[in-house]
């Protein structure tokens, strides 16, 4: 007799239902009658990982069970644990265990996001196009996402924002060489070439997430503006501070304000400097 397994895991339970304390016998299917589902939100596999799986299912078989649902006819289609499948047919098994479940589209795709989200097998881009095709192809709004997934409004919101990333900076999340902190730090700057030259910095330099906060905080900081000019094109201000330093010699800076209001400094060296400059005042 098969043994019994437990439910789903938590968040496959609420979305389909099912008590935690419900146990689901698993079923023997024909592994030819199984295939992938498009809406998989994982998108990469691990060559070296599947290998590893394949080695372990091939030695102790596949441990937790292939969720399913069915199509017409005989076929089934995977709504979690694609990975487990791959591996499973590299193993050269003919058969697996699975939970056939029903299950419409949305339905599934819902389950086999939350599992993936539940496994922390998707990368940040991954898990933020999953919540993005649950927006716009169901017209779900965010709240309703963040319910759905129990994830928090923010969260979902977060996750988003990193697919305004340019498409460089997105990959260097996919392949981890970025967090999802990070990206999130880096989507608030707004200018693509600023967050692509950023991106690079924070790869190159290994800055934490708290130091690329701060960097994209001096990035987006307003520039100060330049010292204005006369009708002519001369920079009075400039000009009057040369001459003076040279009259007096020493640093001397005039600095002339939006209302030509300003301030006059005077540089001094020590105390017998000082001396000599208010002997050079007094004249």
């Amino acid at each position: 007799m098969a043994k019994k397994q437990l439910g789903l895991g938590k968040g496959l339970d609420e979305l389909f239902g099912v008590d935690e304390t419900e146990e689901l016998t698993p079923s023997e299917l024909d592994i030819n009658l199984i295939e992938p589902s498009r809406e998989q939100p994982r998108k990469r596999f691990s060559e070296e990982e599947l290998s590893e799986l394949s080695e372990s299912i091939a030695i102790h078989g596949v441990i937790t069970p292939i969720t399913v649902r069915k199509l017409d006819g005989e076929r089934y289609r995977i709504i979690a644990g694609e990975r487990r499948y791959r591996a499973s047919r590299m193993a050269g098994l003919k058969t697996v265990p699975v939970h056939i479940i029903e299950a419409d589209e949305l339905k599934a795709m819902e389950l086999a996001l939350v599992e993936n989200l539940q496994r922390q097998d998707l990368n940040p881009i991954e898990e933020a196009e999953g919540i993005r095709t649950l927006i716009e192809r169901y017209g779900m709004r965010q709240e309703d996402a963040s319910e759905r997934l129990s994830k928090s409004r923010p969260a979902v919101t977060n996750a988003l924002r990193l697919l305004e990333l340019p498409e460089t900076v997105r990959e260097l999340l996919v392949e981890g060489k970025l967090s999802a902190g990070h990206g999130r730090a880096l989507a608030g700057i707004g200018d693509e070439k600023l967050v692509s030259a950023a991106a690079e910095k924070v790869v190159s330099e290994g800055l934490n997430v708290r130091q690329t906060e701060a960097l994209v905080k001096k990035l987006r900081a307003p520039a100060k503006p330049a010292p204005k000019k006369s009708g002519d094109g001369v920079d009075y201000a400039a000009e009057l501070s040369r001459q003076l330093s040279e009259k007096m010699g020493r640093e001397v800076r005039v600095s002339v304000g939006r209302s030509n209001a300003g301030k006059v400094t005077l540089s001094f060296s020590d105390l017998d400097d000082l001396d000599r400059l208010l002997g050079l005042l007094g004249q």
